[in-house]
């Protein structure tokens, strides 16, 4: 059984806020819950907020977040609740048997995030049959020195998080990464024997930072394709000239689909999520073993009018 995160997240809430008195004190705040909350946690945050803490600027922040969960279109919140599974390691799931459903391995980018605050991107997914293993890494080291007890490199890494996903027995299980995470995301859908890969933003593939792991012959037997290889998905801004390059570039590299969006930002998932077609895109990632539709026309173009109000 799955437990609820403890201290519960409206006592969790009134004790932090009592600190709070400056602008970034709140925000500091408000970022914190983002990146940890659930759908049904939130839900319960904004009836406190909104019976006790309403001249607070938490109020304004809670619809926010409200309103961008409801883009989901969905009549209730996604019943996910979190718990730890491993040093920097937490899992999103409910109580529906694993063995049914898919994981998807997350791999957030520098601000610790997958592009978005974590409630309004599980409630665009399906508690019913998707569970997110979240890796918690954030900062500027890069995933190729590793993560803090996890691994002291790539390989160490892709090492742990193999023994942690055999020991949850899902059915199957795919990797999701954005910015900085998107070409972890990738190559660890190789190394992790994964049935899917998608990056969003990623980075270049830098030779020399990942040397270690392109000589890596199971690896290298992918790359050639001499053994069976993931399928992997690289989406990106096509109107975002680094991104586009930088997809390119990754694509020159690795045997993948590239899926260009019509974004003007780096922040990708933004412009999906407000023209409402993220649900749309997240089924996409979690498509292991069906086949895709045409990629190019897959997603008309986004509106961008209104920037987003959080990190992504």
């Amino acid at each position: 059984m799955v437990n609820s995160q403890k201290p519960p997240i409206k006592k969790l809430y009134k004790r932090l806020v009592e600190n709070c008195r400056t602008p970034n004190q709140f925000n500091r705040l408000h970022i914190a819950i983002e990146n940890r909350t659930t759908p049904i946690e939130i839900h319960r945050l904004s009836e406190e907020i909104s019976d006790h803490y309403a001249n607070l600027p938490s109020a304004k922040w809670i619809g926010t977040l409200c309103a961008l969960s409801n883009m989901s279109q969905k009549m209730a919140p996604e019943d996910y609740a979190r718990r730890k599974v491993g040093p920097n390691l937490y899992l999103y799931s409910n109580q529906i048997p694993a063995s049914s459903k898919t994981l998807i391995v997350g791999f957030p980018g520098g601000a610790g995030r997958l592009m978005m605050p974590n409630p309004v991107l599980l409630q665009h997914l399906t508690a019913a049959d998707t569970d997110l293993l979240f890796i918690n890494h954030r900062g500027p080291d890069r995933y190729e020195v590793g993560v803090p007890r996890l691994g002291r490199d790539f390989l160490e890494l892709a090492a742990s998080l193999a023994k942690i996903i055999h020991k949850l027995g899902y059915k199957r299980h795919v990797t999701f990464g954005t910015s900085a995470g998107g070409l972890p995301a990738l190559v660890a859908a190789i190394l992790l024997d994964a049935d899917q890969g998608t990056s969003v933003g990623s980075t270049a593939l830098e030779q020399e930072a990942w040397k270690q792991v392109l000589e890596h012959p199971k690896f290298r037997a992918a790359i050639s394709r001499e053994s069976n290889c993931p399928r992997l998905l690289a989406a990106y801004s096509e109107s975002n000239d680094r991104d586009r390059m930088a997809a390119r570039d990754v694509s020159e590299k690795l045997p993948l689909s590239l899926l260009p969006i019509h974004a003007e930002m780096h922040n990708t998932l933004w412009g999906l999520l407000i023209s409402r077609q993220l649900s749309k895109f997240l089924s996409l990632v979690t498509m292991a073993d069906q086949t895709w539709p045409p990629l190019q026309q897959l997603f008309p173009k986004t509106d961008h009018r209104t920037e987003p109000t959080t990190r992504r």
